[in-house]
């Protein structure tokens, strides 16, 4: 069941998707928007994933941020805050107090902040997150280098030596990280505190992830841990565009929660 809930403070609405209305969820997953996307994803892909999570006793609450999508600036709070908020208003209606929060490229920063400032977020949907480039990133760029024809080397040399000069191993444009540093202990906290990660990276973000062993570096090394899921996909574009490829990403999501939320009272 789905229905519009406006947003406790009077600031804005979303859509709340209902597993089983006589009873509280397993967990709420809260989709954030990002870019010029609004809140039902890139097509459609928020309202696809709560079909799915539906049949596994778990809402999905999805809302657009202020100034974000088509979204007006307003609402006279930060985004965290915002988060929050919209978390208070699916609580008061459902009795949630187990939430998952996420989205593709900005929306998964914002998601990375919020377990350290809300203990209701118990995990992270991060799709294109941040990354640790480190010596993996380079090696995969060596070897795209030295693949391409010898007649194309002096001007991608060029261009990569301009993006290291000016940017060194700065954030993209649009997007707020932490610290390499930061972002190491921050998902070793998380770890820590049983915080429910998923990670997707995409052909979307070459620019900062194009090889698997990233992963490692920016993760716990922890493979048997149903907590953590680590997805690294070349073949999909940064809005999961192909439907088949699209569907395959949100069945792994809805496996991994299965796989560790509690089961229903």
């Amino acid at each position: 069941m789905m229905q519009l809930l406006p947003m406790r403070d009077g600031n804005g609405y979303g859509f709340l998707h209902r597993a089983d209305p006589q009873r509280p969820p397993r967990a709420t997953v809260v989709m954030l928007n990002a870019g010029l996307i609004h809140r039902v994803g890139p097509f459609r892909m928020n309202i696809e994933l709560a079909e799915r999570l539906a049949r596994r006793d778990i809402d999905v609450f999805r809302f657009d941020l202020p100034a974000v999508g088509d979204m007006p600036a307003g609402g006279g709070s930060r985004p965290e805050e915002r988060v929050r908020i919209a978390m208070d208003t699916v609580a008061a209606i459902t009795g949630s107090d187990r939430f998952i929060i996420g989205g593709v490229c900005s929306a998964a920063d914002l998601a990375w902040k919020l377990p350290a400032l809300d203990a209701r977020v118990r995990g992270l949907l991060l799709l294109d997150p941040c990354a640790v480039r480190g010596p993996w990133f380079h090696w995969a760029q060596l070897r795209h280098f030295v693949s391409r024809p010898m007649a194309g080397w002096g001007r991608m040399l060029r261009h990569q030596l301009q993006r290291s000069w000016n940017n060194g191993d700065a954030a993209p444009a649009g997007r707020d990280w932490p610290s390499e540093r930061e972002f190491i202990a921050g998902n070793r906290r998380m770890a820590e505190a049983g915080i429910g990660m998923y990670a997707l990276y995409t052909a979307g973000v070459t620019d900062y992830f194009l090889h698997p062993r990233q992963m490692r570096a920016g993760f716990p090394d922890d493979s048997n841990e149903p907590r953590l899921r680590l997805r690294f996909r070349p073949d999909v574009d940064h809005i999961l565009f192909v439907p088949r490829q699209r569907a395959e990403i949100l069945d792994d999501i809805a496996s991994w929660l299965d796989g560790w939320l509690p089961a229903s009272a």
